[in-house]
């Protein structure tokens, strides 16, 4: 079958790579053949002009450092998307279209909202049947779905649909007739000796990796150099450019997965941070203050206690069951290879 995936596969976030990637290699490895449809990085952040644009504000600033890491994000992400076969429309060769995974179904997001008929299915052709695959509203609220009730109609002309969190499930459960499952995140759809496979830099020091989004307050990073300096670790920061850092890392979705592979230590407050943090067995903390999709994550896996801002030295030191996380991720998986396999099927 010919199966053309619509999701956000070309954003320089390595969480949104990688949920691309695995969907895909997953659904080849059913049998299928697997293509994206193009999607512009105009106004996305891979988009050109907004490199130039932080670069010549950061040399205005004086932060040249700043400048080569904005570079190297922008290289390596062109140079990863070309893992992507992309198509220019969804044509009658298609069987399938899968839509998800990431936060594609977030009506209050601006660019989402804009781009609603491509992501909810209302380009396809008719005859091509459409699956949701864990799209997320992240944290869109009920009255927004209200307001374009007619418009979700759509959902009733999918052949099957999942999400990726109750959240989404419990509000649009209300829009349609069809039955609505919860699936696991794609990249936890393929275990860490896959990811090891994309390891591109080779790490021997020993670290505590900060994968962080927005400004770090002073309170979160006296802690992480407290149990930097307790531990005799080195700290890394991911993407962000953190001040008292060691390492400072572009985002790069190889060069990701290979310090998450090697990292003693994670600290984050992502969604995927935290699912890479359990793909790699890593001792972890997250600060989830207000993030719905974080926190439905760690009640799924037990793991509520690793959402902290302030007792960071003491739960660190906590050591995670994984045994038991394993035994949980092995069903949750289980079920969402199972949605698949039966989604392709019909």
């Amino acid at each position: 079958m010919n199966v053309c995936i619509v999701t956000v596969y070309n954003s320089e976030n390595c969480g949104s790579f990688w949920q691309a990637y695995a969907l895909g290699k997953y659904i080849e490895m059913m049998g299928h053949n697997v293509t994206y449809l193009k999607r512009s990085c105009i106004g996305t952040s891979h988009d050109i002009r907004k490199t130039i644009e932080f670069s010549v504000k950061a040399i205005v600033k004086g932060r040249i450092g700043r400048v080569r890491r904005y570079i190297r994000t922008y290289r390596s992400f062109e140079k990863a998307i070309q893992n992507f076969p992309v198509r220019e429309d969804i044509e009658s060769d298609v069987d399938y279209v899968i839509y998800g995974s990431d936060t594609i179904w977030e009506l209050s997001d601006s660019y989402f909202y804009r781009k609603r008929n491509i992501y909810w299915g209302n380009t396809a052709p008719k005859g091509v049947k459409k699956i949701s695959y864990a799209p997320s509203i992240a944290n869109t609220m009920e009255n927004v779905f209200e307001e374009e009730k007619e418009f979700l109609n759509c959902l009733d002309t999918f052949s099957g649909i999942s999400v990726r969190d109750d959240y989404s499930y419990e509000t649009l459960k209300k829009y349609t007739k069809n039955e609505i499952d919860v699936v696991c995140d794609p990249t936890l759809l393929m275990d860490k000796f896959f990811y090891e496979n994309f390891i591109t830099q080779k790490v021997h020091q020993q670290f505590l990796l900060v994968y962080w989004f927005g400004i770090i307050p002073n309170s979160v990073m006296r802690q992480i150099q407290e149990i930097a300096r307790s531990k005799n670790l080195k700290i890394v920061s991911f993407g962000e450019s953190l001040r008292g850092a060691d390492t400072k890392l572009e985002f790069d979705p190889f060069l990701f997965v290979s310090y998450y592979s090697k990292a003693n230590y994670v600290i984050t407050n992502t969604f995927h941070g935290t699912i890479f943090s359990i793909i790699f067995r890593k001792q972890f903390i997250v600060a989830a203050t207000g993030k719905k999709k974080i926190l439905e994550l760690l009640k799924k896996f037990k793991l509520e206690q690793r959402n902290t801002d302030t007792n960071m030295y003491e739960k660190i030191n906590e050591e995670i069951r994984y045994f038991e996380v394993e035994k949980i991720l092995d069903d949750y998986r289980n079920e969402s290879k199972e949605f698949l396999n039966k989604a392709l099927k019909e």
